[in-house]
Formats: C-alpha cells, sequence, structure tokens
C-alpha cells in the first residue's frame, strides 16, 4: 500500500505525515467537489530516509501486515468470545453467567492486544517513509 503525503513534524526517528484520504472515497463519482474526499489525516511514520519537515514523501505499508492487524483487532476477539460463550454453556453455567464471563474475554483479548502492539518495534515501524520525492 503506497501513499504520497507531506512530513509535518519530527519526532527522533519517525515523522507525523499529513495525507489525503483516498481510500474512502475511491468510488465517489464527486471526487472533485465532495468535503470528504478533501479530508486530510495524519500519521506516524517511520523514517529511515531522514526527511524533514516539509518533504513530500511516499509512505508504505506491507498489506499483508495491515490484514493481520485487522484479524487480529475484529475478528479474534468475536471468535473467542462466542466459543467461550458456548463452551461455557456446554459447562451448564447460566446465560448471564456465560454473557458476562464472554465480555469480560472480549475486554482482555484487547487489552493483551493494545500492550502486545505497543510493546513490539516492528509495528511501530508497520508505516515507513520509502522515497522523498523532489
Amino acid at each position: 500500500m503506497k501513499q504520497t503525503g507531506t512530513v509535518t513534524v519530527i519526532k527522533g526517528e519517525y515523522a507525523e505525515v499529513e495525507v489525503m484520504q483516498t481510500s474512502g472515497c475511491a468510488g465517489c463519482s464527486k471526487q472533485e467537489g465532495c468535503v470528504h474526499c478533501k479530508k486530510k489525516i495524519s500519521c506516524t511514520a517511520y523514517n529511515p530516509v531522514g526527511a524533514r519537515e516539509g518533504d513530500l514523501v511516499v509512505l508504505e505499508s506491507r498489506s499483508s501486515l495491515i490484514l493481520l492487524y485487522a484479524l487480529l483487532v475484529f475478528i479474534l476477539p468475536l471468535v473467542l468470545c462466542g466459543l467461550s460463550y458456548y463452551l461455557f454453556g456446554l459447562l451448564d453455567f447460566s446465560k448471564l453467567l456465560r454473557f458476562l464471563i464472554s465480555a469480560c474475554i472480549f475486554i482482555l483479548i484487547y487489552v493483551i492486544i493494545y500492550f502486545i502492539a505497543d510493546r513490539r518495534e516492528n509495528t511501530k515501524k508497520a508505516v515507513r517513509i520509502t522515497e522523498i520525492k523532489k
């Protein structure tokens, strides 16, 4: 996945980059006049090329990594929540107790994913600046 943006702030080996949102409006027929198509968003990107504030840069991220994060954040908690509800049903727990336990498991999985992803260095470098455009 590639995107072009402008560096706004440098923070050590990372840079804040402002990009135009395009994915949400890819199928929009009013791309030139739509307020939503001209929305700027900011992201933090790993800066191995030494870009400076004001530089026009190319950002890249691996699609496989983005799909993995989507799986971890959206699918895994739902699957484990449903599985725990079903398994506690086999143990003859009441519906309320099964619901409460499943909800706690759902929240716990999100907390675990957050702390694991926050501590991993390659997670922080998922979006990287690969080129400075002239």
